[in-house]
């Protein structure tokens, strides 16, 4: 049977796997994700050209390139959330970023906005680049990105910004 093969491979390789991935990625969360993608990746392959001749030699090679292209994304977040952010203001002003907010945000920009910010800061092309790649003027893609980084702070900040709003004198004043 079709599951049997899959089972077997499972069992004698699903545990090293999430160790590698546990190993490379620093989270048993994470490292449970992409070993579960590993395996589809296998399922997959099976289905396109066959069971690999050497399983468990493709299971690593497979778990090393998503390890990879996990920690690419994950400096990729690191990299928007740090242009977003800049630097903190004292030594103390570590913001907590919620990722749910950040692609709310996101989200929340029209389609070209949404592109340039994707194009700039997630494959770290060169506004002369995504010019080109969108047809506009680098002086439009510019202006274009700056005001979308723009939105993303302010849509941002009011919940990271530790203001709390009181009712005082029938009226609100915000306390810092």
């Amino acid at each position: 049977m079709a599951e049997d093969w899959f089972r077997e491979v499972w069992c004698s390789h699903g545990r090293a796997i999430v160790s590698y991935c546990a190993y490379s990625t620093g989270s048993k969360t994470d490292a449970e994700d992409v070993a579960s993608d590993v395996f589809l990746a296998l399922l997959e392959r099976a289905s396109v050209r066959g069971i690999p001749e050497n399983v468990e030699a493709w299971l690593y090679a497979v778990a090393r390139n998503r390890c990879a292209s996990y920690h690419r994304a994950t400096g990729r977040q690191l990299r928007l959330l740090s242009r977003l952010e800049g630097p903190p203001q004292s030594p103390g002003d570590v913001s907590i970023w919620n990722d749910v907010e950040l692609w709310a945000a996101m989200r929340a920009l029209d389609e070209r906005s949404r592109m340039v910010v994707y194009l700039r800061l997630f494959e770290d092309r060169s506004f002369p680049d995504i010019s080109r790649l969108l047809g506009r003027k680098e002086s439009a893609v510019k202006m274009t990105y700056y005001r979308a980084l723009d939105r993303i702070r302010k849509s941002i900040k009011p919940a990271r910004s530790g203001n709390v709003s009181t009712a005082s004198s029938g009226g609100v004043q915000s306390v810092e």
